[in-house]
């Protein structure tokens, strides 16, 4: 990763982001190009190991923090659903992606025309050939931070949307991945860690994801501008025991807009 960083210092481009922008004779890590780079610039990849240790040792601080002062499930992290096309993940282990499509979201009533991430998946065939080896370090290694990690799109551990890469969202398909094998993994390591899990399931959700959800007891995640029926808002007791409540989320407008209806002024004058 250090020398990921190094490189990148180097080669990026103005407006790029990550390996693909890079000359070509640095695309592959293990190339003579890139042998020749780390023997004259160990200074610059030990710098960024350093900035490596130096965050993990502030988090282990920010740990040891909140354990003194009693927050006993410590820090909160979030899972993201992929890797962006030219990280450092992508550039040691292609192998591991799908590089020609993106991962989204099918049309909803949140995103009528779909939502393409720009993310490359997982390889499902790679991952049951390894073992799901990948994918469950992923999760060792988070769960070694956190007290408390939540999935984003946990309905990625059944299936995901894939969109080839010229094509919008509108154009997908779904993809399946094992969800026995990938749940009860998830399920061991959260045990192992000791690591409370949150499984964010907005949007489109299949009866397998819910009934594995239930099954491992992973906390679902209700999101209050969502939690209505024909007669308004839900009440607080009628939420799920097993769940995280929130007001709102990234992905929606702030509770004053929302409130005021204005969010509905700004997504029409932005075209959504």
């Amino acid at each position: 990763f250090g020398l990921f960083e190094a490189l990148d210092q180097y080669y990026s481009r103005p407006g790029q982001v990550g390996w693909q922008s890079w000359p070509s004779e640095f695309h592959q890590p293990d190339g003579e190009a890139v042998e020749k780079f780390a023997r004259s610039h160990e200074r610059e990849i030990r710098f960024y190991m350093w900035l490596q240790w130096l965050c993990a040792e502030q988090l282990r601080e920010v740990n040891q923090a909140a354990a003194e002062y009693g927050v006993k499930l410590g820090i909160y992290g979030d899972l993201a659903v992929g890797v962006a096309r030219g990280s450092a993940d992508t550039w040691l282990n292609r192998q591991d992606y799908c590089m020609d499509v993106s991962v989204g979201a099918p049309p909803d009533p949140l995103g009528p025309t779909g939502q393409n991430w720009n993310l490359p998946p997982l390889n499902p065939s790679m991952l049951k050939h390894t073992g799901y080896e990948k994918f469950a370090h992923l999760l060792r290694e988070n769960m070694r931070l956190y007290g408390v990690l939540r999935i984003d799109h946990v309905m990625a551990l059944c299936r995901l949307w894939w969109v080839l890469n010229d094509k919008t969202a509108d154009f997908g398909a779904y993809v399946h991945y094992d969800a026995e094998v990938t749940f009860a993994i998830l399920a061991l390591e959260s045990q192992r860690n000791r690591c409370v899990i949150i499984g964010e399931d907005l949007g489109t959700v299949p009866d397998q994801a819910r009934y594995l959800l239930n099954r491992y007891h992973v906390f679902s995640y209700k999101v209050m501008y969502f939690s209505k029926g024909w007669n308004g808002f839900q009440l607080p007791e009628e939420y799920p025991e097993q769940a995280i409540t929130v007001i709102s989320t990234h992905d929606v407008a702030p509770l004053a807009g929302y409130w005021t209806g204005k969010d509905l002024d700004t997504m029409f004058k932005l075209g959504t």
